[in-house]
């Protein structure tokens, strides 16, 4: 009874302390990569005629020249830009960034919603689609948070990149996607995670914040990312005042993308008030298995949270299995093809 007396403990202390910060209680933004039948002029026209038939509300969205402007506020403009690294593919010739206005608050979370439910339709339509060239880009703002509490959630979100893995698709894990690479690669090019997150940690960890002003600080922990085109990305600190999450890959799935952002609203939380992980010190904590046990454990402050996480994961594992069997079939119908 002890150690379930422990359990019980912990859990209350996590939701006690979720409990003192609001959820989405600071700004947000997404950018959703995706192609489309249409131009982006077109498919922003198309947006906004779908949105109001569904919600009966104005969605101001509108085709631009390439720009990092955004305007703050959940009714603000949402935007259509090109982007270099998304290709047509088949019959959707146009790649494209959907940019949205920055968001805030559990009304922003509704908005967010609205649009990916609106994209949904539109791909059950063939008019939008993704591909493994796709992702999709969360952008958690900084106004007002201690750069303290900053750094813990990139100390958590680094230690815990392995699991987060799990949650993504293989093209998105490890360094796979040069446009998301992995944070925790260590100086010499090894694949020892262990030493890796050691090392990626020791940027993190020795940085002296507490006399830092604010400006400053930003930079030091910006300095951190060596390129933007990271999971996490903290370079965005000082050009967005934002912690860029380029880790989930590209969806017009509403569930899948809600899920997503609610994910990293609990680890922001969370961050808020207390460091997640201790540094990992066995191989058995490292790998991404037992990292993942370890991640779940912690999310069970929320459990509607912690139920997406597993589900994510089961879900991601059937996908690979079922790839794993077509290629299996794939190949043994090639070397009859080669028998005959």
């Amino acid at each position: 009874m002890p150690r379930q007396d422990e359990t019980k403990g912990r859990l209350e202390q996590r939701t006690k302390r979720l409990s003192e910060v609001e959820p989405f209680s600071y700004t947000f933004g997404v950018e959703i990569e995706l192609v489309s039948t249409l131009s982006q002029g077109m498919t922003a026209q198309l947006i906004a005629r779908l949105y109001n038939e569904k919600f009966g509300q104005e969605l101001n969205i509108q085709a631009e020249g390439y720009n990092h402007i955004n305007v703050r506020g959940n009714d603000a403009k949402w935007k259509i830009v090109g982007d270099a690294s998304v290709h047509g593919i088949a019959n959707y010739n146009f790649g494209m960034e959907i940019v949205s206005p920055i968001l805030e608050g559990v009304e922003g979370l509704e908005r967010f919603q609205r649009v990916y439910e609106t994209l949904e339709s539109l791909s059950v339509a063939n008019k939008v689609n993704v591909h493994r060239g796709c992702g999709t880009h969360i952008h958690l703002g900084t106004e007002g948070v201690p750069l303290e509490n900053i750094r813990r959630f990139a100390v958590n979100y680094i230690r815990s990149e392995s699991a987060i893995d799990l949650l993504v698709p293989p093209s998105r894990r490890k360094s796979k996607n040069s446009y998301c690479a992995s944070n925790v690669r260590s100086s010499d090019g090894t694949n020892d995670e262990s030493i890796s997150v050691a090392y990626a940690m020791a940027s993190l960890t020795t940085l002296n914040l507490n006399e830092s002003k604010r400006a400053e600080g930003l930079r030091m922990l910006a300095n951190v990312s060596h390129t933007r085109y990271v999971k996490l990305n903290l370079s965005s600190l000082t050009s967005h005042k934002t912690i860029e999450v380029r880790h989930f890959g590209g969806t017009v799935n509403s569930a899948k993308a809600v899920g997503w952002l609610k994910f990293l609203d609990y680890m922001y939380r969370m961050s808020r008030t207390q460091v997640a992980f201790k540094q990992p010190v066995s191989d058995r904590n490292c790998e991404a298995k037992g990292n993942f046990r370890r991640l779940t454990a912690w999310l069970d402050a929320d459990k509607k949270v912690q139920d997406w996480a597993k589900g994510r994961k089961k879900e991601l594992e059937q996908n690979d299995a079922r790839s794993r069997r077509n290629a299996r079939r794939r190949q043994r119908y090639a070397q009859n093809r080669r028998a005959d």
